[in-house]
């Protein structure tokens, strides 16, 4: 598998190298890499008898490997991490304002008069003027007293203290340029949020805007508790699942051309530059960045005819986004997203031996004489009885495979984060993700035909669809047992965890005794560090 999907080591060690960079921030570290894997190259340059390519391959990872350091290091970091000391700050916001119970939340760039930079989290005061804040907006600010922001999830990303800011502290200076494609897709995203304001009622509205656009602000707390309780919180935040939708939405467009393929390579071109927009719609965060990049690298592959393979693309595509940021890597989100997709294309490719099954099947059927069809023909309409439950077994089954593969894949991350496990999942999604997916389609064609002043049939449509999803959360967040709790791990037994889901896969391929070993060393290896 290492060999048809070469980018699994390269990210691999590229992502180990991001780690070894921000733990041990040492230059010696790439000095060392390098001459390793400079010596094991000069080795097999001078030894071609003895080529090895095990060896070649372990110079390529240590190469990569100081090559993430050498990224983690050299990667511009202009803020102090030092508090601000109180005074007078220029402040850039770097997105928009996110309103609170109490105040207006803004992570911003701050300037003092001597030039130091500080990236700050500020609570402003809640008002009419502190809801217009949003990403590029500058405003000066004085600053009484900040915090020291000792999360390490504001660690990672260059944030080390906070402030609150009164409503007299502050006034606003610019506004940031219109004409930008940047607030363009701003424009257009608040539009949108006002078209589905206008056809729902609050909750509706606060359910569809975290489905469709990512705008979790207006959810309240007892919602995103049902969700996570009930293992759907995969729902409110805008991925892999969403872009999918859109992506089969615009496909079903170009389907009647399938058989013009100059006009299906425009389609998937158009289908490229569709699903870029809906990423500057809702904020390109990252797990969206991945989901939209992936799908444009299997469009491209359709467009030059060329063969794609899935678990190069996720690597590739994390390995384009780590070279361009890498604190991607400590990114929660980032790390739940390939996780879950990994999972799910390592389940899918050990099923596909049932589904190479099936075509030869069909083959050998194909190939039957004509007097065997007739004789097989006789039982058409007693198979066509059975076809309807047939495929909603089929559906049920793989819903519930990738459901369950996708929760293991992520198990470890969502200990090791949260400590708790939903342990309804499958239930959960069985039912909710049909009706996220009618939700969402429905908001598109409403999004389409709001401009025509025929959106209000769609609205009862939408309210069912939300109330549905509220109530099927609710109900499965109350049953006994439905969240474990206080299950807090460790990093390395989140590593270990890892390396078990990962020798069970081996086993489930290769059911040999051998196969155990792995296992039985993963186990015994998490229960001393427990």
């Amino acid at each position: 598998m290492i060999h048809q999907h070469p980018f699994i080591r390269i990210t691999a060690s590229f992502a180990l190298g991001i780690a070894l960079g921000y733990y041990y921030p040492n230059g010696w570290i790439v000095v060392i890499c390098v001459i390793i894997a400079f010596s094991i190259s000069l080795l097999q340059k001078f030894d071609r008898y003895h080529y090895n390519d095990h060896l070649c391959g372990l110079a390529l990872c240590i190469a990569c490997v100081a090559m993430g350091i050498l990224t983690w290091i050299t990667y511009p970091n202009p803020y102090s991490q030092e508090l601000p000391k109180a005074g007078y700050y220029n402040a850039i916001l770097l997105q928009d304002a996110v309103e609170k119970p109490k105040t207006f939340q803004c992570i911003a760039h701050l300037t003092d008069t001597a030039g130091t930079q500080y990236k700050t989290v500020l609570y402003m005061q809640k008002d009419s003027l502190a809801s217009t804040l949003i990403e590029g907006s500058q405003i000066d600010v004085y600053l009484n007293r900040a915090q020291a922001q000792t999360f390490a999830y504001y660690n990672k990303k260059n944030i080390y203290s906070s402030a609150y800011v009164p409503t007299q502290h502050w006034h606003l200076t610019s506004q940031p340029d219109s004409t930008t494609f940047s607030a363009y897709a701003k424009r257009t995203k608040h539009h949108l949020l006002g078209v589905l304001q206008q056809h729902t009622d609050s909750s509706g509205y606060a359910l569809t805007a975290a489905i469709t656009l990512g705008q979790k602000s207006s959810l309240r707390g007892t919602t995103k508790q049902h969700f996570a309780a009930s293992g759907a919180s995969h729902l409110l935040a805008v991925s892999g699942l969403h872009v999918g939708i859109i992506f089969m939405a615009i496909s079903l467009l170009f389907r009647p051309f399938k058989r013009y393929k100059n006009v299906q390579k425009w389609g998937q071109i158009i289908v490229i530059l569709l699903l870029w927009m809906y990423a500057f719609l809702c904020g390109l965060p990252p797990s969206i960045i991945r989901a939209v990049t992936m799908f444009s690298i299997g469009a491209l592959g359709i467009i030059t005819s060329q063969q794609n393979y899935g678990i190069n693309n996720v690597c590739f595509t994390a390995f384009i986004m780590l070279l361009y940021n890498p604190h991607y890597l400590f990114d929660m989100g980032f790390q739940l997203s390939f996780s879950a997709v990994i999972g799910i294309l390592l389940y899918v490719n050990s099923q596909r031996s049932n589904f190479a099954s099936k075509r030869e099947q069909r083959q050998v059927y194909l190939t039957m004489p004509s007097e065997s069809k007739i004789m097989s023909e006789a039982n058409k309409v007693e198979s066509q009885r059975s076809e309807l439950l047939h495929r909603l077994f089929t559906w049920v089954k793989d819903m519930c495979g990738i459901s369950l593969v996708a929760q293991l894949a992520t198990l470890p991350l969502i200990l090791y984060y949260f400590g708790s496990f939903p342990t309804y999942f499958l239930l959960t999604n069985l039912a909710i993700i049909p009706l996220g997916t009618l939700l969402v389609y429905a908001c598109v064609v409403l999004f389409v035909v709001s401009p025509l002043g025929i959106g209000s049939w769609l609205e009862a449509p939408i309210a069912w669809l939300a109330n549905g999803m509220h109530f099927i959360t609710q109900f499965i967040s109350q049953l006994p047992g439905a969240q474990l709790t206080n299950l807090n791990i460790g990093l390395f037994q989140a590593a270990c965890l890892y390396a078990l889901l990962f020798c069970l896969y081996r086993f489930y391929l290769h059911p040999m005794p051998k196969t155990l070993y792995p296992v039985l060393w993963s186990i015994i290896a998490g229960l001393v560090i427990w």
